[in-house]
């Protein structure tokens, strides 16, 4: 389960422990927009609802590349991911998955939607398209809006959609989204308000780290551990520290100088390629499967393809070209030394 962590005092530490993406932030937002949709790093905003916990949300900015940002909205059951433009007067949502988070940054991913979430002028009346089902409308300015975070004085944004049904959303100046209302189809009321914000937070991902055990199930046991995740975090240098670390038995996933220097996501195969700096440190197969373990785990892929500065990977008398894998979560090859 995700947990927030406070970088407050220790945001030094985090960041370097993590390390900046080099991703850029926008320059060039107008006020007007950045009043009512702020783009805030290290921070999480937390929707509850009194209908029930299935109604709860945690919103947090994980990338931010120029006037693209990727944000996790993580409810109590599913993570989803969402990647948005914020130009031209207008927020969009260009990528959108409801059904699983990316950890990786994917704000240069091909787009596979078009929804106008936020357009200006911000007055009265102002219409537009959200997207083949959806009318939007700004149908009040200041409208009093109370949420367990506070009372505000919100614009209104109705939208209409093509079966028939509305919702509508509150946006606070200096805020953001602080509700959105609607009814469900049994015709119950439904109210999802800001409970609060937390600013200068990390995410608290627990990551199974998985470590060789001839007497644990398919050869490997087991550590936990809670990687915090900040805004345009980089996750090869936090694999890196953790991995370099040893876990409750001991044992060091990269020894010596060996570092990881790319992790490479491919979803369309469902695969990632971990490249190391060298093949010195990690030379047993089992150590590399514990790697591949570990890391596809994580991505949620199913194969782990090693590679060594670029070229083929051999641990155990096994060499790894550009069509060899290692399959997630499985036994040590024992035909590998052989």
């Amino acid at each position: 389960m995700k947990k927030l962590v406070s970088i407050g005092a220790a945001l030094l530490f985090t960041l370097t422990s993590c390390g900046g993406a080099g991703r850029t932030t926008p320059e060039n937002i107008d006020t007007a927009m950045h009043d009512y949709f702020p783009l805030m790093s290290n921070t999480n905003y937390h929707y509850e609802s009194p209908t029930g916990e299935n109604f709860t949300q945690d919103v947090y900015i994980t990338y931010q590349n120029g006037d693209i940002i990727q944000r996790r909205a993580a409810t109590a059951t599913v993570a989803a991911t969402e990647v948005l433009q914020v130009q031209d007067g207008a927020v969009t949502l260009i990528y959108g998955d409801p059904h699983y988070y990316f950890y990786e940054d994917i704000t240069t991913a091909q787009p596979n939607m078009q929804m106008v979430l936020l357009k200006e002028p911000f007055a009265a009346g102002q219409k537009w398209t959200q997207d083949a089902n959806g009318q939007c409308e700004i149908t009040g300015m200041d409208v009093p809006v109370s949420t367990p975070s506070g009372d505000y004085k919100a614009m209104e944004i109705t939208t209409s959609f093509s079966d028939g049904t509305s919702q509508k959303e509150y946006y606070a100046r200096g805020v953001g989204l602080v509700q959105t209302a609607y009814k469900a189809s049994d015709g119950a009321d439904i109210a999802i308000s800001l409970t609060k914000i937390d600013h200068n937070i990390a995410q608290g991902i627990p990551v199974g780290f998985y470590y060789p055990d001839s007497g644990q199930a398919q050869g490997f046991g087991m550590d936990e551990k809670d990687i915090d995740i900040t805004t345009n975090c980089d996750l090869v240098k936090l694999f890196n520290t953790q991995m370099k670390t040893a876990g409750s038995t001991g044992y060091v996933w990269l020894p010596g100088e060996t570092t990881i220097t790319a992790i490479n996501v491919d979803r369309a195969n469902n695969d990632i390629v971990v490249d190391f700096s060298d093949n010195t440190g990690v030379k047993t197969q089992d150590g590399l499967q514990a790697i591949a373990n570990t890391l596809g785990q994580f991505y949620e892929v199913s194969k782990v393809r090693p590679t060594a500065g670029g070229g083929n990977y051999a641990a155990d008398g096994k060499t790894y070209g550009p069509s060899d894998y290692l399959t997630v979560i499985a036994a040590p090859d024992t035909a590998a030394s052989s």
